[in-house]
This record gives C-alpha cells, structure tokens and sequence, in this order.
C-alpha cells in the first residue's frame, strides 16, 4: 500500500511535469503571431487607388491626391476624399491645390497638413496646406524651407512634425522639424544616404526610417534616432524584408508591420513582416488573402490595421481589407 502510493505520487509528479511542457508548447504556439484579414469592399467610390495619402482624423478616414478612377490615364488628381467607415466613401472637394503624387498628409496640432510632391508635370512641389476640417484649406506657403520634397515622410514625434526626404537635387538627405508647421528647424543636413519612398515610424520613443530607394538602389536598411539631429544604422540580429520602395510600414499592436511594395527583382511584392523592436523581424508565414501590390496606404483605424487601394497586376486595385492580429 505504501509502494502504491508512491507510486501514485510519483505518477502524478510526471503528470504534471508533462502538462507543464504541454502549458509551455501551448504558450509558444499561441504567441506565434495569427491574423484574421477581412475584405471590406472590392471597390468603393473612388475606384481603384493608389499613390494617394490618407489619415485618420476627426474620427474619418481622409485621402488626398493621388490616382483614382477619376483621373486621366497616367494623370494624378487633387481631390480630396472621406469616410466615417473606412468603406463607403464622399467627394469633399476638388481643385484647391495643384495635383500630385510622392506627398505626404499628417496630422498635427489638430489640422491635416498636406506638404510636396510631384505634379502632372513631374515638377518637385514645395508647399504646404492645412486644414481643420478637409473643405477648406488655407496655404502656409509655396515655398518650404526645406525647398522641394518628393517621395519623403511627415511624421510627428516628441510634439515636433518631421519631414525627412531627399534634396531636390537628390544628393543630401534632409531632416527638419517645426513646432508649429510655420517655422522650420533644419535638424540634419545629410543625415544618412540619400533615399526616397522610404518610410518613418515612431517605435518605443524613437524615430526609424526603414528602406526606400536612391537613383540606382533600394533599401532594406534601417536607420534610427531619438532626436531627429543624430542617426544610427540598426544592427538586425534576424533574417530581414528584401530591399524594397513603396511600401508601407505602420505601427500596429506595438509592432511595426512592413507589408508589400516593389523590389530589385519584382514590380509588386506580396508578404508581411513584423517586429517588436526593429532588431528581430519575423515574415508573416500563413496564406496573404490580398494580392501584391504597391503604392497602397496602410493605416490603423477603429483597433484594426486597414490596408488600402494600391497598383496591382491589373492596374489600380479598389480593395479594402482589415488586418487584425488575432
């Protein structure tokens, strides 16, 4: 009787030993990352889109510019769209500024401010609009201090909007700043190698600028900074996204998801990858229900990461679909 209790124990010692591994299999799968992706809508009022800017502000989705079902074959309109869903979509106006494409729109000290780009012409642009309310939009002037900026990012940090993008003649890689949208601060004058379609996050109190393309070569780096003035090359301790341009990286869930964009190799890619700390990144292994693409808009709306329009194998796509990470 004594021997079968210690056996009974003993038993039970390796029972619970083997729920224990069986707890810690469990606890690593179920913190392998899963995503649910939803397809709002296979074309909305706009059509197929892409190359335009869009944010949410004043609990609406906005898009600015860019090309659509509404514009000229090889042309880029100036429209000015919303939505209260982020799926049925209103004309809010038109014709208020030049057309373009490589701009940004961000929101800051609560206005939208649309900043550069290029035109219908390929010209570079150097103004800079702002408006409270998407109707009405009032010029903060033609010329930036920083001179013209095409495929750059506008990114707030640390109360301070960023502008972070290419010279116009395409050989310094300037950073500036401004308080208040009106008064600038050259921050750096060649902070790193010169790129454009490049993208810039805010992670964990810092600034990262993350691939984009020069002349002849795209990226896959990634740069960082906790004051706009001094730059870092990251040192990746993983496998990382091949060098890539128009693509987009956003913060979502307190990673950083790079999805997407063009490559050396191919016209439109078609993967997911994320990351905690821009140190370590993991490709998103499961099946992508959306197709390649590039030139689309990424943003996190209602808890959820939206992915927008963008240029597909076919032309221009019209697809919304959400991202959530389960």
């Amino acid at each position: 009787m004594k021997t079968s209790k210690i056996l009974l124990v003993f038993l039970l010692i390796i029972h619970i030993a083997c729920d224990t591994d069986d707890d810690d299999i469990v606890i690593d799968d179920v913190s392998e990352t899963s995503l649910t992706f939803d397809l709002k809508t296979s074309e909305d009022q706009m059509g197929g889109f892409a190359e335009n800017t869009m944010v949410v502000f004043d609990g609406k989705v906005w898009s600015v510019g860019g090309d659509n079902a509404y514009t000229a074959d090889d042309t880029y309109g100036n429209a000015v769209w919303s939505s209260d869903n982020g799926i049925n979509w209103v004309s809010v106006t038109s014709n208020l500024f030049e057309a373009r494409y490589r701009h940004t729109l961000t929101v800051f000290n609560n206005e939208m401010w649309l900043i550069g780009g290029k035109n219908n012409s390929e010209n570079l642009l150097s103004d800079i609009w702002r408006s409270s309310d998407g109707l009405t939009w009032s010029n903060v002037t033609m010329t930036a201090p920083f001179g013209n900026m095409s495929a750059h990012t506008t990114t707030v940090f640390n109360n301070k909007m960023y502008v972070i993008g290419p010279s116009s003649s395409r050989t310094d890689m300037l950073v500036w700043s401004t308080t208040d949208g009106i008064n600038w601060i050259e921050e750096n004058p060649n902070a790193f190698p010169v790129r454009g379609n490049h993208e810039t996050v805010v992670l964990n109190n810092t600034l990262y600028v993350i691939g984009g393309r020069n002349e002849t070569s795209r990226f896959n780096e990634i740069w960082s900074s906790t004051d706009g003035i001094s730059w870092s090359l990251v040192s990746t301790s993983t496998p990382i996204f091949t060098a890539r341009d128009l693509y987009t990286a956003t913060v979502f869930n307190n990673k950083v998801w790079v999805i997407n964009g063009q490559s050396e190799t191919s016209r439109i890619i078609q993967d997911i990858w994320y990351s905690s700390d821009m140190i370590n990144w993991t490709r998103y292994e499961e099946v992508i229900p959306f197709e390649s693409s590039h030139s689309h808009t990424n943003l996190v709306y209602r808890n959820e990461l939206w992915l927008f329009g963008g240029y597909v194998a076919s032309g221009t796509s019209g697809e919304i679909w959400t991202i959530d990470e389960d």
